[in-house]
Formats: structure tokens, sequence, C-alpha cells
């Protein structure tokens, strides 16, 4: 069977265009894809076998009617689903830990039936969910309870901290009396996590009554 080639068009406007471009070619595959930008919209060419470029196509007016239903521009800013933030980074993470991540960062953010609303560019709002995913799995052995999760994650992030000096946080926040190490090595939370947190960024000790 001989490969074929067919070009469809997508409307999109502006950067809307390169993030829809780059939601499609994370998710299509097919033996060729060339997506071209135009001033109202793009262009989509497919090269491969007839059946191929049919299901590819069906699944790219899938993706389309995704992205679309998946973030909406407000006066405020974006709403988002969160399964439009999982199916870029294809992680899983915590949206409520997200939220209040944005918030100490200075940010409008809410979450509600699987939606967040923030004011933040969704590029930036995807890097964010793909480092705590990342951070999350890296202790996720080290540390017990899901709470304290949140708390070394966001104290990581909210200090500019790499992968690689999680474990410097894990030692400062025991340090200053958030955690503890039980019988088994691993790390526990002694407090609630978000007023860890904010002690923490204020580098408050807690003293147990």
């Amino acid at each position: 069977m001989p490969f074929i080639r067919r070009v469809y068009h997508i409307s999109c406007h502006g950067e809307e265009c390169y993030r829809l471009a780059e939601f499609i070619r994370e998710n299509i595959s097919v033996p060729e894809i060339n997506i071209t930008f135009r001033e109202h919209g793009i262009y989509v060419e497919l090269y491969g076998y007839k059946s191929d470029i049919r299901n590819a196509w069906s699944k790219i007016k899938h993706l389309v009617s995704m992205y679309k239903r998946s973030m909406i521009r407000t006066r405020k800013g974006y709403r988002i689903t969160i399964d439009y933030i999982v199916s870029r980074i294809r992680k899983t993470f915590p949206p409520i830990l997200l939220v209040e991540i944005l918030r100490k960062m200075g940010y409008d953010a809410n979450y509600k039936e699987n939606i967040i609303e923030v004011d933040i560019e969704p590029d930036e709002l995807i890097k964010l969910a793909d480092k705590i995913a990342n951070i999350i799995q890296t202790i996720r052995y080290k540390v017990s309870g899901t709470t304290a999760k949140y708390l070394i994650t966001a104290a990581a992030i909210l200090t500019n901290r790499s992968i690689e000096e999680i474990d410097q946080v894990v030692n400062e926040l025991e340090e200053l009396g958030y955690l503890f190490r039980d019988e088994d090595g691993k790390v526990r939370l002694k407090l609630e996590w978000r007023k860890a947190l904010d002690m923490y960024l204020t580098n408050e000790p807690f003293i147990s009554k």
C-alpha cells in the first residue's frame, strides 16, 4: 500500500497556535507530520498509509477539541483542566499542592471541579506541575505521608532548589523541627503542612509543647 500525503487546516490565533501545535506533536504518531503556522491557524501535513492518516486526523480532531475545552482564556488569566496538564507532563500531581505553591508565589489561583483558575501563562503552569511531579517521585520512598511530601516539595520549589538539593531541604526542615525520622529511617511530619510551610519561609523553628 503506497504512502499518501494529506493537509488539514485548524483555526487558532497567536500563541494558541504554538501551544496547540506542541500538544498535537506530543500526542500523535505517524510516519511524518509537519505543522505550518499561518495568520489564521495552522496547517497539519500528514504523510503515511491512508489508514494511518485517517486514524491520525481523527485523533488530532479529538486533541483539538480537548485542548479548546481544557484551556479557556478569562479576564483574569486562564481556566485549565487538570486532565490537560497531566496530558502534557505525562505524570500525575496533586492539584491542591500546585495551587498552594502558586498562591505563595503571588498568583491568584483557585481549584474547583478538576479546573485550576490562575493568572499565570499555561506553559509556566505546566513546568511547575512537572517539577512538582518530579520532586514527589524523587522522595516517594524516603518520606512517609502525603502531607510530608507536600511540605518538602513546596519548600524546595519556593526556595528555588533543584532536585539535587532535596536532601538539603529535608535537613533544613528537620533542623527547624517540622520533620522527624521514624524507627525505619523514613521522614515524617510533626504538624500541619501549610503551617509548617509558612514557618519555613520565615525560618521560624517549631517547638513542641
